[in-house]
C-alpha cells in the first residue's frame, strides 16, 4: 500500500522576480533566494527526502523556465545546483502562474516551499489552492522589510540586503 509519509517529497518554487518590474532585480535578494534554495534542497536530500525544483526563469537569454522533477538519487543534488547556477535575474512568468501550471505534476501530499521577494496576492491565492489540494505550504520571504502575509500557512522572513551582506562576509574555517 502506498504511504505518502513514507517517502516525503519537497518541491521548491523559487521566484526570480525581486521587484515590481520583471526586467529589473535586486541582486542581493536574487542571490539570497538562489543560495537559500540550494541550501534547503541539499539539506532535504541529506535527510533522504525527494526534492524537486521549479524556477520561473532560466539562464540568460533562455525562453524556458527551470524545472528538476522530484527525486532523491545521488545525482539529484548536483542536478539542482547545476540548474540554479546559470540563472539570470529575469523571470519568464509570474510565480503564481508557475505554481498553477505545475500543480498537476506535483506528487500527492508533497510539501511546497515557495521562496519569493514579492508575496503578492496572486501568489498567495495559488499557494492557498495548492494547500486546499493537500499540499503543506511553507513560504519564505526575502526583502528589506518584513512583508504582511496571511497566517494561513507557515511563513519565515529570511531578511534582505543586510542578510546577504552578512552572508558574504562569512569565512569558512
Amino acid at each position: 500500500m502506498f504511504d505518502p509519509s513514507a517517502s516525503p517529497v519537497l518541491v521548491i518554487f523559487a521566484d526570480l522576480q525581486t521587484v515590481h518590474n520583471p526586467y529589473s532585480f535586486v541582486s542581493e535578494s536574487l542571490e539570497l533566494i538562489i543560495a537559500s534554495t540550494a541550501s534547503i534542497a541539499i539539506h532535504a536530500l541529506d535527510q533522504r527526502q525527494a526534492v524537486g525544483l521549479y524556477v520561473n526563469g532560466g539562464p540568460s537569454g533562455s525562453s524556458y523556465w527551470t524545472s528538476v522533477p522530484p527525486g532523491r538519487s545521488s545525482g539529484q543534488g548536483p542536478q539542482i545546483l547545476s540548474a540554479l547556477a546559470p540563472l539570470s535575474g529575469f523571470r519568464l512568468l509570474p510565480l503564481a502562474q508557475l505554481l498553477r501550471r505545475s500543480m498537476p505534476s506535483l506528487p500527492y501530499g508533497s510539501t511546497v516551499l515557495a521562496i519569493t521577494a514579492r508575496p503578492v496576492e496572486e501568489t498567495m491565492i495559488s499557494l492557498l489552492t495548492l494547500q486546499d489540494a493537500g499540499h503543506p505550504i511553507l513560504l519564505l520571504t526575502v526583502s528589506d522589510q518584513v512583508p504582511e502575509v496571511p497566517s494561513t500557512f507557515t511563513t519565515f522572513h529570511l531578511g534582505g540586503r543586510d542578510a546577504w551582506r552578512r552572508l558574504e562576509t562569512l569565512e569558512l574555517a
